[in-house]
């Protein structure tokens, strides 16, 4: 007779690298909730008129927070507004009317429309910071690098 413990058992390996990977796909999952949220500077028309201002957009699922959009105004290289959000819902765009006194960069109004100032897109860019919900500080600066 045969005891249970001279018959050969089938060996369990776990894999060294399960750690690792899991810790691989974390934090590529924490990069990609920051690659999904992104700010810019545009035109908005609505039976209102036309505005220009800052759109926010969190793509991912779950929300952003301590969101800092900063306006920069290129001809002159400097901040020209800058706006707190505190948080970013996910799946959410939104707008945020910016105006921008003509010449007068640093002065902010009632929104604007196209009759009021010389606004052109090419003339600002936004750069942006924001928490993660991992706790992960980002920032995007002007190009959205």
């Amino acid at each position: 007779m045969i005891a249970a413990a001279d018959v050969p058992q089938p060996a369990v390996v776990v894999g060294a690298g399960t750690a690792d990977q899991q810790q691989g796909r974390d934090a590529a999952e924490k990069r990609a909730q920051g690659a999904l949220v992104s700010a810019w500077w545009q035109r908005e028309v609505d039976s209102k008129g036309a505005q220009w201002g800052v759109y926010v957009r969190n793509a991912s699922e779950t929300p952003v927070y301590r969101a800092r959009l900063n306006v920069v105004d290129l001809p002159n290289a400097n901040t020209a507004y800058s706006l707190d959000v505190p948080v970013v819902p996910p799946g959410e765009t939104s707008f945020a009317p910016v105006r921008m006194a003509a010449g007068r960069t640093g002065e902010v109004h009632a929104p604007v429309n196209d009759e009021d100032a010389e606004v052109h897109a090419s003339d600002y860019r936004v750069e942006m910071s924001f928490t993660d919900s991992a706790g992960v500080r980002w920032f995007r600066d002007q190009l959205g690098r």
